[in-house]
């Protein structure tokens, strides 16, 4: 640049050829270095002059920015409560880590004690770290050891491939935390015809089954929590419902769960549809449950189907529930991993052995569902032992009173603190709900709690728009707050119980008589109103009814009641959409001329997000 530069000066003087190239030693100074003379290498004084004020000038702002960029901002880190405090993924600060990547000689030498501590009292290692300077009192600690039930009997390989998703398992070590304090542990259920027990158990108050009965995966799950952490208030809510998905929980869930809980098994693998729906209703069922002021942990559990499996192959419905688990940092389970190739090779005996149909599980595959939960808990218990005792031990070493890590505050004692079993109403709070349960703010949770600031299906253009969702659900099954009787005087539907043998064992709402018209109060928050109701065969003579919200008749969307499948299946279709915030109210009329037509319609309720 320099050198064409010399040549236009050349063509100005008058000269018809350029300069022969200068020797190395007779070269002219570069440009940074003609700033720092006293003239250019033109020789006009003034432009040297020029050029050192925007030196002076520019450098201070170079450098600003240099030092912008190494410092990456957190405006958009602490746009939300979800994100305050973090940086870019990969622009934290390293220098921790500067030094070597070698562990602590404090940690080696408390690791090597614990080592040779577990070797005399009979350890012989497994997956994970070794266990402590005392005996566990766990028997299948460490996991996958010689003492290590479940893994003795499935193998570790088959027990890992039943983990599709693991995430930072934290909700889930604070739930064993609050365990290994000795504080009591309440569990609840949702899910469909598997987790109801159905074809299990029966007696004559359960026809169908029971879904607390004890070949069933929820009582097995709990009556290993009771062997395990002992507690007389410990609990086990059951509030699955045959034949029922997430398009319904997810608005219901609080009606089928205790005020307070822990630990919520959600099931929804083989009765969810295999479409994109799913992703929505799963990801409103989640977000919810996370959403509840006893922030609970979470483990979403797959049953595996033979039906399912001819459907759609091994990519079945579950795909939508493991991108849902991602996203919140849910685990999910799977008896798939165990059963997967062994049903391809040998589909009869599978069948035989694990079945009493196409769907639902016999006592062996309950069994199956409870050892997959169980086994995956056990390995973070002894996760969560093994890092206290670390702690204890590096403490230990270092010359300082360690403070117990399985302590949640003074009024809860460690596993280890000597105090017996603690009645239900000394034990109803932990130390986290004392600050104040049900007005606790999103952003005093801890970092592995915080739930994004978006649902799983928002894209940044609509971020802008975003309601939180809170859940309202307007259901003939709630029997604690039914709609009032005036609601249905004079409007033609009636409120209708069903019978303990029936297929159908929800509550619903029923007409036959055309040109009857139903008006349901409901509350909205994030702005989405749905109906759910019946789809039976064409034959048996369902028929459409109009919904509409408010007096937006011009809105109204048909529904009907019918559908070419030889089968009922309960629905859920959106009928509006950015309502505004506050009450509301949801109207329907089944279609058709009074006495002439024949139809009915079953409604199940009216849901608001």
């Amino acid at each position: 640049m320099l050198h064409r530069r010399r040549q236009d000066v050349d063509a100005d003087s008058g000269r018809s050829s350029p300069a022969p190239p200068p020797s190395r030693s007779a070269q002219p100074p570069s440009a940074l270095a003609s700033l720092f003379r006293g003239t250019n290498p033109d020789g006009s004084a003034k432009q040297s002059a020029s050029r050192r004020r925007l030196l002076l000038i520019g450098t201070p702002v170079v450098l600003l920015f240099l030092f912008l960029l190494s410092s990456p901002s957190n405006d958009a880190s602490t746009s939300s409560s979800y994100g305050r405090g973090r940086s870019l993924p990969g622009f934290g600060s390293r220098s921790a880590f500067a030094a070597s990547r070698r562990t602590d000689a404090l940690v080696r030498a408390a690791r090597k004690q614990r080592a040779q501590a577990a070797i005399s009292h009979g350890g012989t290692g497994g997956y994970g770290p070794a266990n402590f300077s005392e005996p566990p009192p766990f028997t299948f600690c460490p996991t996958f050891g010689a003492s290590d039930e479940l893994g003795n009997v499935y193998g570790q390989e088959a027990i890992m491939k039943t983990r599709a998703h693991v995430g930072s398992s934290e909700r889930i070590k604070k739930v064993i935390k609050r365990a290994m304090a000795g504080l009591p542990i309440t569990i609840g259920v949702l899910g469909g015809s598997v987790s109801s027990c159905h074809g299990l158990d029966t007696t004559q108050a359960h026809p169908l089954g029971n879904p607390i009965g004890p070949n069933c995966y929820p009582h097995r799950v709990f009556s290993w929590l009771n062997d395990v952490f002992p507690h007389p208030a410990n609990e086990l809510t059951n509030g699955a419902l045959r034949r029922t998905g997430t398009s319904y929980f997810g608005f219901c869930s609080d009606m089928h769960l205790p005020d307070r809980v822990d630990l919520v098994i959600v099931e929804f693998d083989t009765e969810d549809p295999h479409d994109p729906t799913s992703l929505s209703t799963t990801d409103l069922l989640i977000r919810s449950l996370l959403l509840r002021p006893d922030q609970p942990a979470v483990i979403m559990l797959g049953h595996f189907s033979p039906q399912i499996q001819g459907e759609h192959g091994f990519a079945g419905p579950e795909v939508w529930h493991a991108a849902v688990a991602q996203f919140y940092d849910v685990v999910h389970l799977s008896v798939k991993g165990l059963l997967y190739e062994e049903y391809l090779m040998n589909p009869q005996k599978v069948r035989q052995s694990y079945f009493l149909d196409p769907i639902l599980a016999n006592s062996k595959g309950h069994e199956l569902l409870a050892d997959t939960l169980i086994a995956y808990l056990e390995s973070e218990i002894c996760t969560v032992w093994d890092q206290a005792a670390l702690e204890t031990d590096i403490a230990f070493l270092g010359g300082t009173v360690p403070v117990s890590p399985l302590n949640l505050g003074d009024d809860y004692p460690s596993l280890l603190s000597g105090k017996g079993l603690r009645k239900a109403a000394d034990a109803g709070l932990d130390a986290e709900d004392a600050d104040g349960a049900s007005g606790r703010a999103a952003s005093s949770r801890s970092a592995y709690l915080r739930i994004p600031p978006f649902r799983i299906t928002d894209k940044p253009h609509t971020l802008s728009h975003f309601r939180e969702i809170k859940p309202n659900c307007a259901s003939a099954n709630d029997l604690i707050n039914p709609l009032p009787a005036s609601v249905f005087a004079g409007s033609g539907w009636n409120p209708v119980v069903p019978h303990p043998d029936d297929e159908d064992e929800t509550h619903y709402w029923y007409t036959d008589a055309p040109g009857s018209l139903l008006k349901i109060p409901i509350k909205c928050g994030a702005g989405d109103i749905a109906v759910y109701y019946l789809r039976g065969p064409e034959t048996q003579g369902w028929g459409t009814v109009l919904c509409w919200v408010d007096d937006n008749t011009e809105g109204a969307v048909e529904l009907k009641g019918s559908w070419n499948r030889e089968y009922g299946q309960p629905t859920v279709t959106q009928i509006d959409q950015g309502v505004t915030k506050g009450p509301h109210y949801v109207v329907c009329e089944l279609q058709g001329q009074p006495g002439v037509d024949n139809y009915k319609f079953k409604l199940f309720g009216v849901f608001a997000t």
